[in-house]
């Protein structure tokens, strides 16, 4: 049997709905969220421009191959799991490298400056850097990236259905979630049974609305256990039963010694540094560089 799509039934509703407007005058629409609190994200902080992240499109709803980048906007920087992108760091980032090669060497070249003439992103952000592009890639690839704590971000349903083989399609617009009413709490219909274990049913009028979250200092001592890791890491050792091609202890010393410098600037950004940083360099670098993402990101809010 044919099944309708999620949303042609969600309209076909709409409709029926605005036909007897006085009959369901009052009633509440639901719509399906996710709320993304404790996601990270992946930053640096260039001299010039402020901060840059990384940028991800998945682009396989139009047969294309995902697209990588960087960009200045945080609200487009790409959100991952904490720590999900350690095992492809490297790779990432190569990535971001090739698209942007493509992207700024498929211009024709200007013979006297030995460098490529377009309006693409990168070569953009090289005009704001003062730089050309070969030097802005290049600065790209040396530049010291850390995780840190994304800005908290609403998901909405916008498609399910089994076309799908009920894979959910979320979209950041509201305009775009799919509406309905309370019966869907108590509905026997496949869609909507799915729909209630998918996200957080909330009415409409309140569906952007994203709780204040405050971030209270950890209680796990990060310079240690960045010392710990990165001993790991040097020495090759590995803990009992642990395969050590599984963990990247270098990636979790970063991770531990870029919280270490958030908490740092969080605590009132003074005191010495703790030795477990500030006896290894790359360590202190890491340290150094989310300590000033935050510094931004405090000094930018104190100016709003």
């Amino acid at each position: 049997m044919k099944r309708t799509s999620t949303r042609a039934i969600m309209e076909k509703n709409s409709d029926t709905s605005r036909q007897g407007s006085e009959q369901t005058k009052g009633r509440k629409t639901w719509v399906c969220r996710r709320l993304v609190l404790s996601g990270k994200i992946v930053a640096t902080l260039h001299p010039v421009i402020g901060p840059l992240y990384w940028e991800y499109f998945d682009n396989s709803d139009c047969n294309a191959p995902d697209s990588y980048g960087i960009t200045e906007h945080i609200e487009s920087a790409h959100i991952f799991k904490s720590g999900s992108y350690r095992s492809s760091f490297d790779s990432f980032l190569s990535n971001i490298f090739s698209d942007a090669y493509a992207d700024i060497y498929t211009d024709e070249w200007n013979d006297e400056s030995g460098e490529p003439e377009g309006n693409h992103l990168l070569t953009s952000l090289a005009e704001k850097a003062g730089s050309t592009p070969s030097e802005f890639m290049q600065w790209i690839v040396d530049a010291t990236w850390v995780e840190y704590p994304a800005p908290p971000k609403v998901y909405f349903l916008a498609d399910f259905n089994g076309h799908l083989g009920y894979r959910a399609e979320w979209s950041e617009q509201v305009s775009d979630a799919l509406h309905w009413d309370q019966t869907v709490f108590e509905s026997d219909d496949l869609d909507e049974q799915l729909a209630r274990t998918l996200g957080e049913l909330v009415p409409i009028e309140c569906a952007e609305e994203i709780p204040t979250i405050r971030r209270e200092l950890s209680s796990v001592n990060h310079p240690l256990m960045a010392d710990v890791a990165y001993t790991m890491h040097r020495l090759d050792l590995v803990g009992l039963g642990v395969d050590k091609w599984s963990v990247n202890y270098k990636e979790i010393a970063c991770t531990h010694a870029a919280r270490a410098g958030i908490d740092y600037v969080r605590s009132g950004d003074y005191g010495p540094i703790s030795p477990h940083i500030v006896g290894f360099p790359m360590l202190l670098n890491v340290f150094n560089m989310a300590a000033s993402l935050k510094r931004y990101e405090v000094n930018k809010n104190n100016l709003m």
